[in-house]
């Protein structure tokens, strides 16, 4: 191995995948954030989709009040599954996967108007992925 390709941690790999997997970390937890701080938030944690499940067989009318409720908390959802298949990705290292999971989670949090720190999780994410990307192509062995 060439020393100059060499990092101080011994794999020029390992920080930037240790970027990749803790911006994708940090994407689902912030998450959660929200609701972690919130007193009176529309979907608590007592609120589950079994929860709304079984709310929805109770009343078999039809009620579009709580429709629009339901639609932000399966977008809230759908973000939430595409973060935590970008911590998966980012554990296997497979960084294109990461990064197209990490652009899905984040893309239903921009419109929500999320916490900043969502921000952060996908620059990290992000950047870490293309940063393994190029290490990877440039050292092929070093994996």
């Amino acid at each position: 191995m060439n020393k100059e390709t060499k990092t101080t941690l011994g794999s020029p790999t390992l920080l930037p995948y240790v970027f990749a997997v803790g911006g994708s970390i940090i994407g689902v937890a912030a998450s959660f954030i929200k609701y972690i701080t919130a007193s009176n938030a529309i979907f608590s944690w007592k609120m589950s989709i079994f929860q709304m499940i079984v709310e929805s067989i109770d009343k078999p009318e039809v009620n579009l009040s709580g429709v629009g409720d339901k639609i932000i908390f399966g977008i809230i959802v759908a973000g939430v599954a595409f973060s935590v298949l970008s911590v998966l990705f980012a554990l296997l290292k497979k960084m294109k996967s990461a990064i197209v999971f990490a652009v899905l989670a984040f893309l239903p949090f921009l419109m929500l108007e999320k916490a900043w720190i969502h921000y952060i999780g996908f620059a990290l994410t992000i950047i870490g992925a293309i940063w393994y990307l190029v290490a990877k192509k440039k050292n092929p062995s070093s994996i």
